[in-house]
């Protein structure tokens, strides 16, 4: 059989300066990649420089093929790729420059490929729009040509390199900054490559990710990877071994798509279960999924990837960044807005670390993105941050802040549920505007925000702060707090007076001022600048470091339905009132000293324990133009524990990384009892809670609850700390009486700072309604016994006669038979033997309604089975019980 040859020549010619002396820029250049499917034959070209010093450039370059036209007929040449790409040292493929390719047939065994660089008429457009071949990288592919119409498929394909005839020039260009240019002769070595065997084209690839996408948040504990896979050759293949790798870790895999896969067809593949993509710790990285088969003819193109976000998703909550050492937030946008810096904190703490949108200056969009939060098991789910911003006051700029939540990992996000610029009413600036740049220096500087996160409760959510300038001034974000509320109220307010419901928020608001009307000529900030902007999901990057973004994925304004803004009015003295109570002990409780403020007792003193429960409030309409001065009204008539009401403090502070400070506090009363506290002439609205001296008390009592079970009652109750308790003593009375009766003793934990549960059973109660209350005896002797909570429960009558089996049984001598009687009547209580002779009689007598437990002795009785009856005017009731000795 003769072998097919395809002969491949060069004349290389390279362009120098004027002035300069010949150069000879030193290349090689090959064919490989061949295959034969039907009567067409594939290869590809490729070039290596060799010199660090020269690189090659491909201007305008006539590459020219011969062929033995014998073993053709009706020939035809053309190329598959006119795109190139850099094959680098690790087998990776890189996009090379753009250039035109074209071809001509100057005879029937001659063709030329004519490759020319696209137009250019300064150097910087010639550097960036010819293809440069350097030692960067291993191989230049210029691309994949055919030749069809060949005759004789089978055999071997021999590929050598000839000289070009006459008249048939290949310029490759050497890059001097000067012109004008100059043609010389360069040479470069050709390398004959191998006599390869011929067989159809293999190839198979993972062409694209349905998920993730690009820029997507995931679970770094697990998530699934779904990918195509497509067959690119002309034969089927099976068997088809799928890895995953993310940046450096080990791949994952295989993934084996066993069934064959036709020429053209498409399979998705899925990494789950053990082969989930995951990490040990958060990250930022690539995600690479590759397909391998055998004989792949080509290798270069078996992969694709994405830029993935790794967290582990939050689950611990209040989850609180103050900044200082942020988790892993990540942005993405058309500027580099996000950033953190030093400012005064919402607290007047000065030096403290915030997050600033840098709007003074430039332009664009960013978006800075949370880790994933997962907000299973939640109720209430609220967000809570302080925002600091104003504009210039030449030129004022329109800068916008919104809230934006996303559900599939920041793919996209729903409509605002904050959105503020500085015309909104209210505005979100909080002071006047300026013209020097803008840095919080006071805590009147920073407005409370809490935001409603309710409609996403179950779900795992990426909470994102979008920066849209108005090239005005900064704004500045500080102290992002997510926690689930007991209780969670938004109360529309236009006109100074009380709003809230003591029963229901445990704390209401008067407001005795608000801030004047701004009249006709502030605009509400639309939303349909919503449908404007666009956030690029490449090239994602921590919060500390920033690059350009150059592509965008819109808002998916209509992704579910979610509560919109909250605050936006017509009139600049509404707003809305947002109170939120969470019934728990506040974190980092640390005091002001208290040098002023009074209790209802007129003492002064510095508080050293706070109540289980706090509530963050924030009021909308406050901002730059004023701000509402109000009272907060505070529920005590529930609160356990109190030892003296007269000597509580309403506590103000910004929030947990702020100390307490004390305000002066009023104690009301009602029907001679402690029912609410009240703080007046308040500005600012932040994080309150109730504090007092430690006192007598050694324990903070949260719960205390009586159940009834029969004639016995349970007593349980708990503490959330303990300092120096040595142990309950629990005592009881019926309701009415003045004379309390210890009935047992619970050691106590001594110095504890986390919640302990408690549990006492008291038993074999008569009818009767009875009270119950915990005695505190302390390390040091000391007896804690006013103003202890009490308990109320009844014991009620049985509704049914009942005889009770006997315990225990068997029994030996001793046993106990309880019963219950519904109605006053005469009771009678006798023991048979197994003949059906009385051999004792336990009770005989008139009995009220209740529960009865009597104890009966068989000492003087002989081991056997023995019946026990209850009798009553209309029942009868046996047991059987054995005695054993």
């Amino acid at each position: 059989m003769k072998p097919i040859k395809l002969i491949l020549a060069y004349i290389i010619t390279v362009l120098l300066s004027a002035g300069n002396s010949m150069s000879q820029v030193p290349y090689e250049a090959s064919i490989g990649n061949n295959s034969v499917s039907g009567d067409t034959v594939f290869f590809d070209i490729f070039f290596r420089a060799t010199d660090p010093a020269q690189p090659l450039y491909f201007g305008d370059a006539d590459i020219v093929f011969f062929f033995n036209d014998s073993n053709f007929t009706a020939e035809t040449f053309g190329y598959v790729e006119e795109s190139t790409y850099f094959i680098n040292s690790n087998g990776t493929r890189t996009h090379a420059y753009d250039y035109n390719i074209a071809t001509d047939t100057l005879s029937q065994n001659v063709i030329v490929v004519n490759v020319s660089g696209l137009a250019f008429s300064t150097q910087n457009q010639f550097n960036s729009r010819v293809a440069k071949i350097d030692t960067t990288h291993n191989l230049h592919k210029l691309g994949r040509f055919y030749v069809t119409g060949i005759t004789n498929p089978s055999g071997n394909l021999d590929l050598e390199w000839k000289t070009s005839p006459p008249g048939v020039s290949t310029i490759i260009m050497s890059y001097i900054p000067t012109d004008p240019w100059y043609e010389y002769m360069a040479s470069g070595t050709l390398i004959e490559p191998p006599v390869i065997p011929l067989h159809p084209f293999r190839d198979v690839a993972v062409t694209s990710f349905s998920s993730p996408v690009n820029g997507q948040i995931l679970d770094r504990n697990g998530s699934d990877v779904t990918v195509y896979l497509k067959n690119l050759g002309d034969e089927s293949v099976n068997n088809i071994d799928v890895y995953m790798q993310f940046d450096s870790l080990p791949p994952v895999g295989p993934v084996t798509v066993v069934q064959a896969l036709s020429p053209g067809d498409s399979v998705s593949v899925i990494f789950n279960g053990a082969n989930q993509l995951s990490s040990n710790e958060d990250a930022i990285g690539n995600l690479t999924v590759y397909s391998q088969i055998l004989n792949d003819d080509d290798s270069l193109n078996n992969g694709t990837t994405v830029s993935v976000v790794l967290t582990d998703p939050v689950t611990s909550f209040p989850f609180f960044e103050s900044w200082r050492t942020p988790a892993l937030w990540t942005t993405s946008g058309t500027a580099s807005l996000w950033s953190t810096h030093i400012a005064t904190d919402p607290s007047g703490a000065p030096s403290d670390t915030s997050l600033k949108s840098a709007f003074f200056g430039n332009n664009g969009t960013q978006l800075l993105r949370s880790p994933l939060i997962d907000l299973t098991g939640m109720t209430n789910p609220v967000l809570a941050f302080y925002v600091a911003y104003t504009t210039k006051s030449t030129s004022p700029g329109n800068d916008v802040v919104q809230v934006l939540i996303s559900t599939n990992g920041g793919i996209s996000y729903n409509p605002a549920i904050f959105d503020k610029g500085w015309t909104s009413i209210p505005s979100l600036g909080t002071v006047p505007s300026q013209d020097p740049e803008f840095i919080p220096g006071a805590a009147n500087h920073w407005r409370h925000e809490i935001v409603n996160l309710t409609p996403y409760a179950g779900e795992k959510i990426v909470v994102s702060f979008s920066a849209i300038s108005g090239v005005g001034n900064n704004a500045w974000i500080d102290n992002v707090k997510i926690t689930d509320a007991d209780h969670l109220s938004f109360i529309s307010v236009n006109a100074a007076g009380t709003y809230g419901n003591l029963e229901s928020d445990g704390a209401k608001i008067n407001f005795t001022a608000l801030r004047p009307g701004l009249g006709g000529n502030t605009i509400s900030q639309p939303d349909a600048l919503l449908e404007t902007i666009t956030f690029p999901m490449i090239n994602v990057t921590p919060l500390t470091y920033y690059k350009e973004q150059r592509r965008g994925t819109p808002i998916n304004k209509n992704h579910g339905k979610r509560d919109g803004n909250f605050g936006i009015s017509p009139d600049a003295s509404e707003g809305v009132l947002v109170l939120s109570r969470v019934d728990e002990n506040p974190i980092n409780n640390t005091f002001a000293t208290n040098l002023t403020s009074t209790t209802f007792s007129g003492a002064i003193f510095t508080p050293d324990v706070v109540a289980n429960r706090y509530w963050e409030i924030a009021f909308t309409g406050n901002d730059y133009v004023s701000t509402a001065t109000y009272d907060v009204i505070i529920d005590i008539s529930t609160q356990l524990g109190i030892v003296d009401p007269d000597r509580l403090y309403i506590l103000k502070r910004a929030d947990q990384n702020a100390d307490w400070v004390c305000v002066s506090t009023i104690t009301e009363y009602e029907l001679g009892l402690p029912v609410r506290l009240i703080a007046s002439g308040l500005q600012g609205f932040s994080q309150f809670t109730i504090g007092s001296e430690d006192g007598t008390l050694p324990v903070s009592i949260v719960e205390f609850t009586a159940v009834p079970e029969k004639n016995n009652v349970k007593l349980n109750w708990k503490t959330e700390w303990e300092a120096g308790n040595d142990r309950f003593e629990i005592q009881r009375k019926l309701t009415g009486s003045k004379d309390w009766s210890a009935i047992g003793n619970i050691p106590g934990a001594g110095n504890v700072t986390t919640p302990r549960n408690y549990t006492f059973t008291d038993k074999g109660l008569a009818v009767g309604v009875y009270d119950y209350r915990l005695i505190c005896y302390d390390t040091d002797g000391n007896v804690s016994d006013d103003n202890m909570p009490v308990i109320n429960v009844e014991i009620g009558a049985p509704e049914v006669f009942a005889l009770l089996q006997n315990y225990p049984n068997p029994f030996n001598p001793v046993t106990q038979i309880d019963f219950q009687v519904p109605v006053e009547g005469m009771v009678k209580l006798n023991v048979f033997d197994i003949a059906g002779r009385e051999v004792s009689t336990i009770v005989n007598e008139n009995l009220a309604p209740g529960y009865y437990t009597y104890s009966f002795d068989a000492s003087s009785l002989s081991t056997g089975a023995y019946f026990y009856r209850l009798v009553t005017k209309n029942t009868v009731l046996t047991k059987r019980m054995l005695l054993v000795k």
